[in-house]
Parts: structure tokens; sequence; C-alpha cells
């Protein structure tokens, strides 16, 4: 999961500007754009992104994890 990706589409989801959350994590636009350009994040910003967007991201990369494991399971599994 590109979690920059992801952050950017539930602040779609929210009607949050770029501009908007960047003056909630007391940034910038510009910078803001090159931060959620990132596929990766500390946990302890990620931490913070959640509490201030009211959203779980460590549950949604949590998901993805299972869903992608159960596809492997189902691949390996065909396979033999």
């Amino acid at each position: 999961m590109h979690i920059g990706k992801h952050i950017w589409q539930i602040l779609k989801e929210k009607d949050i500007s770029v501009r908007e959350f960047a003056a909630m994590v007391h940034s910038d636009r510009c910078n803001m754009y090159r931060i959620l350009c990132r596929e990766s994040f500390d946990s302890s910003v990620l931490e913070r992104y959640s509490r201030i967007l009211g959203h779980n991201f460590f549950q949604d990369i949590a998901n993805e994890y299972k869903k992608n494991n159960s596809e492997n399971d189902i691949n390996l599994t065909q396979s033999h």
C-alpha cells in the first residue's frame, strides 16, 4: 500500500484540501505534496495523521496485509 496515496484518498473522501491538511499538521502546501508522494511513513507520523483525520491508517494497512496474504494462500493452494 502506498500510504501517501491512501492518505490523499482519505483527504478527498473527507473533503479536506491539501492546504487545509497542511495547516492542520503545521506544514505548508508544497511540503505536504512532497510528503504525500511518499510510499511509507514513520509510525509516529502516521499515528499523528490518524488522530488528526480521525482515521485509523494502521487498520487499513493491516486489512491490506490480510487481503494480500489470503490471496497468496489461495495462489499457493492452487499451485499444488
